[in-house]
């Protein structure tokens, strides 16, 4: 398709060449130009004054040349960009270009070949240039001249310039509150709204200038976004509510009819909640009727106790706006995004500190283009390599693209850009390959407008065309420029945004605000009688109880924050403590009064506990029988009272808790009480049951059992313990295994042994042809494995009471069988064999015979299958009977001393056929000698018994196989001495 538009082209440049109207720098101005007639981009319409020779020496040529046409367009030039535009002006000469109607404008370009080797691209702009007009001045001198240039001008309607600016309103009321103005802060309150206006300014719009393109406020579109991913609706405004304490970034992009991108941002602050971590009584509780002090802030004299913790931005990607790119052959075209808010230093170190770059373009066909980023040491990756031809541009080895594109191009040469689709590549979250790969696999979707194709898929994320490992050691502060070469001529395209995503912890939230107090007060209570200078107050509550007091405080933003001060108030009254007498040597204090004291113990030499030393309530724990004396003093308001603790000593009564009713009967031993005339009490014993009396040995069946025994002074213990049914060992029954090993986690216990009884139980080998590995030979669901296959007998037997159970176990091996195919003799049986590792008779063969070989008598394939318990395999084989070729010896020496090569037979005998004769002739056809064996010979005599002379010999065999098959075959033998 590219040869076929490629053709076109030349045939459209002769035309219009040949046809249209052609500019001579020496020509008059040219104000106004017919644009109507300059529209074609792909013609050569501009030349020096050398027509197809050089230009001359000492030329001081100018033309000014304006469009004619309303709505402001401007005027393009293009040297050497495309074939077969030429541009070679020597180094020593020079051609200037003017952004305006006369040399008095700005000048926009100075060049020759040294400055632009491959030519160029400019147009007349904005500024300062209503007329659009561009004005050119060559200058040669005497001394070399080069062939000048066949270059394009064409009339063209860039983009206007938009002046963005942004109005702020707190909850929609009062005046403008961008500090400073545009890209300044909003203070606010978590909670309060924020009324955002877009005011841009359009400079160059048919509204303001008469000339140009309509701009304004209803044919542009708005694209709101704050730092956290929130998105405002597409209008020129907008109300954000912060739902977090933070710093934001508000984003605004707009865009006009001809996709004219600006960018613009402002910052939101929203007030941080402030800590009052000092903020309360200097001592709590107070006695009543006394004074108490309350401290907004760390001291009587200082408000610092109360704290605004710092307030943090987090940056994200940033983007880069529209960038045309024109056709070219071998121009790149780039366009750069300045990073800076990284720490000073930053350094690439990951393919992950890349998250993605994304690119919102569309150019026809991408044949023609390499896409690359540089970051700002000019190390390079690829991103798109899609050229593959001569010279193969700046990225080696492209994959072609045939007629795809990007996006939906607009291919009209009219410099109009089409719709952009989102391109975004990543070594560490892509979902695609590379484009190359994707393309290779098809992965389109079709455009829509001009012309209508196959365009690359945006709806993933590509791997680039090389790693981002590319950019390891690249500083991240600085340019990262987006390259783009076009290498071939007929196709333009446009980016009209790109972003580059930063992994976000390479952001150490490099921006951060504080607030500050700017005024404070406490609420009115009737208990506060005197402030003490700064925050403190003095109040005096005259009843015992809890008092909360609100101290306010109003920070910079005018957003106000309170907080509650608790003071409790104790009364008077005497500490009500209780005596105590008990058995448990645990006491816990309940019921009791006082606030702010101390525990102490008068018996200093007895290790009493108390959980917390200062609660009235505490638990305290004794270390034995006794009497104590302990003290509670309420160091507040100077009272204590004493408390005396008894603690009776609880007897002794020890049982093992678990015992196993082994056939022969239990022995139960209970061992005696530490104090005398203890009452023994078991409380749910069968009557007919022996009971304890003192210290008894009895026999019980199995069964659950709760003693008691009862001190004089009421002190009681408990005790439980089990009688647990004989364990009893049963293995489950394996018939056969197909494996070396066996899990016995399946195999249950009856009666099972229970929670801490060891029943000692222990795996052993009876009998079996090989060892056996016992993971735990302990375990009664343990995992063994055998040295080889075959029939063994194991035993499980437990220590306590001493049952066993059996079990035998038959391991088998998977069958497995192997035949091979093979070729033979047709007409002689051939005995196929069976490589099996099961008995023969457990082979069967598809004939239907059973055993270890059968003979085949017919070409075709013949099935074997092993059988055992642990299922099934077959193997075939391919037999192929043919005629079995008749070798014999071109030479032999019938007369030879040591009886090697004397005689004339089949080089391999074969019992094969049922008929064989074997004829020799001399050169005259005289018939010599005959033999009718397959093992038979000629030893060079003939019937008579002489031996013939040396010479040439023919021979000629004809046989017959058991299959009723012919053969026939002849041949020369030499017979020497």
């Amino acid at each position: 398709m590219k040869f076929l538009i490629l053709s076109i082209f030349v045939l459209t440049t002769i035309f219009f060449k040949t046809y249209s109207q052609t500019v001579n720098i020496t020509d008059a101005d040219l104000n106004p130009l017919p644009c109507a007639s300059f529209g074609d981009e792909l013609i050569s319409n501009f030349v020096d004054d050398g027509a197809a020779g050089n230009y001359g020496p000492n030329r001081r040529d100018t033309i000014t040349v304006c469009p004619d046409l309303p709505n402001g367009p401007k005027i393009n030039l293009r040297f050497g960009v495309i074939a077969p535009f030429e541009f070679n002006i020597d180094p020593t000469d020079t051609l200037y270009i003017f952004n305006g109607p006369n040399v008095d404008s700005a000048l926009l370009l100075v060049t020759n070949s040294a400055i632009h080797p491959a030519g160029f691209e400019v147009n007349s702009n904005f500024i300062n240039n209503p007329t659009g007009c561009i004005t050119m001045v060559f200058h040669s001198d005497a001394t070399n001249e080069g062939t000048g240039w066949e270059g394009n001008i064409t009339c063209v309607s860039p983009p206007q310039p938009i002046i963005p600016h942004i109005e702020a309103y707190i909850n929609g009321q009062g005046v403008n509150v961008l500090n400073p103005l545009d890209t300044g802060y909003v203070d606010i309150c978590l909670g309060d709204s924020i009324l955002f206006i877009a005011k841009p300014d359009f400079p160059n719009a048919l509204e303001n200038t008469g000339t140009g393109y309509s701009q304004n406020l209803d044919n542009i579109t708005f694209e709101w976004e704050t730092s956290n991913g929130w998105q405002g609706p597409a209008n020129d405004s907008i109300y954000f509510k912060p739902l977090i304490r933070s710093g934001f970034y508000l984003d605004l992009k707009m865009r006009d009819i001809r996709l004219e991108l600006t960018q613009t941002f402002c910052k939101i602050r929203v007030s941080q909640l402030p800590l009052f971590f000092t903020a309360g009584p200097v001592q709590n509780p107070i006695c009543a009727h006394t004074q108490g002090i309350l401290l907004g802030g760390a001291s009587a004299t200082d408000t610092v106790g109360l704290e605004f913790p710092p307030g943090a931005f987090v940056l994200g990607g940033t983007v880069s706006g529209l960038k045309y790119l024109p056709d070219g052959d071998g121009q790149v075209y780039t366009t750069t995004i300045t990073m800076e808010d990284f720490p000073a230093g930053s350094v690439f170190n990951s393919i992950s500190d890349l998250q993605s770059i994304c690119l919102d373009m569309e150019h026809s066909y991408i044949e023609d283009i390499e896409v690359w980023l540089k970051c700002p040491n000019g190390q390079e990756v690829g991103l798109i390599n899609a050229y593959s031809g001569i010279g193969d541009g700046h990225l080696p080895g492209g994959f072609g693209g045939g007629g795809t594109y990007l996006g939906d191009p607009d291919d009209n040469q009219d410099s109009i850009p089409g719709l952009g689709w989102n391109y975004c590549f990543s070594s560490v979250n892509a979902t695609f390959g590379t484009m190359g790969d994707e393309f290779n696999a098809g992965n389109t979707l079709t455009s829509t407008i001009n012309p209508i194709g196959p365009s690359m898929n945006p709806n993933g994320v590509y791997l680039p065309e090389t790693s981002f490992t590319g950019f390891i050691g690249c500083p991240l502060n600085g340019d990262w420029t987006i390259s783009v070469q076009d290498n071939q001529p007929t196709d333009d395209g446009f980016i009209f945004e790109w972003a580059l995503t930063f992994n976000s912890i390479l952001f150490p939230d490099v921006e951060t605000y504080a607030n500050h107090l700017v005024d404070f007060n406490w609420h009115n209570d009737p208990t506060i009688i005197a402030t003490q200078g700064d925050t403190a107050i003095v109040v005096f509550p005259d009843l015992p109880g809890s008092y909360n007091y609100t101290f306010e405080v109003t920070d910079d933003y005018g957003c106000l924050y309170d907080t509650i001060v608790n003071l409790v108030v104790k009364d008077t009254v005497k500490i009500v403590v209780l005596d105590v007498a008990q058995c448990d040597t645990i006491v816990n204090q309940v019921n009791n009064v006082g606030i702010g004291g101390a525990w102490s113990n008068l018996n200093l030499q007895d290790a009493v506990i108390f959980a917390d030393i200062n609660d009235v309530n505490t638990t305290i724990t004794f270390p034995e029988s006794g009497v104590f004396d302990l003290v509670y003093t309420d160091l507040l308001c100077d009272f204590d009272d004493t408390i005396h603790v008894t603690i009776h000593p609880t007897p002794e009564f020890n049982l093992n808790s678990t015992y196993l009713d082994c056939p022969n009967g239990v022995e139960i031993t209970s061992l005696g009480s530490n104090l005398q005339d203890v009452n023994m009490n078991l409380t749910v014993w069968d009557p007919s049951k022996p009971q304890f009396s003192g210290q008894n040995n009895v026999q019980l069946p199995f069964g659950t059992y709760n003693a008691t025994i009862i001190s004089p002074f009421g002190c009681e213990r408990d005790t439980i313990f089990t009688i647990e049914q004989q364990v009893k060992i049963n293995i489950a029954t394996y018939s056969h295994i197909c494996d070396l090993g066996l899990n016995m986690n399946l195999n249950p216990i009856i009666n099972p042994a229970p929670t801490g009884v060891d029943i000692n139980g222990n795996w052993a080998k009876i009998s079996g042809p090989g060892t056996v590995t016992f993971t735990d030979a302990t375990d009664f669901q343990t995992t063994f494995t055998v040295s080889e296959y075959g029939s063994y007998l194991l035993r499980y037997s437990e220590g306590v009471c001493g049952d066993y159970d059996s079990i035998v176990v038959n391991f088998f091996d998977d069958p497995t069988i192997t035949v091979f195919d093979a070729q033979a003799c047709k007409g002689q049986p051939f005995e196929i064999v069976a490589q099996a590792n099961v008995p023969a008779p457990s082979i069967t063969w598809s004939t239907g015979e059973t055993g270890s070989s059968i003979f085949a008598t017919e070409k075709d394939y013949y099935y074997a299958t092993a059988t055992n318990l642990c299922g099934s395999v077959k193997d075939s084989a391919l037999i192929d009977l043919r005629l079995c070729e008749m070798v014999f010896p071109n030479i032999f020496t019938p007369n030879s001393d040591d009886a090697i090569n004397n005689s004339f037979h089949l080089v391999v005998p074969t019992d094969a056929y049922a008929e064989f004769t074997c004829q020799i002739f001399n050169r005259w056809g005289n018939l010599v000698y005959e033999y009718f064996s397959t093992t038979g010979a000629w030893d060079g005599k003939t019937g008579n018994g002489e031996l013939v002379s040396p010479g040439t010999y023919m021979y000629k065999v004809t046989a017959k196989t058991f299959v009723g098959d012919h053969q026939e075959t002849h041949g020369y033998i030499q017979v020497i001495e």
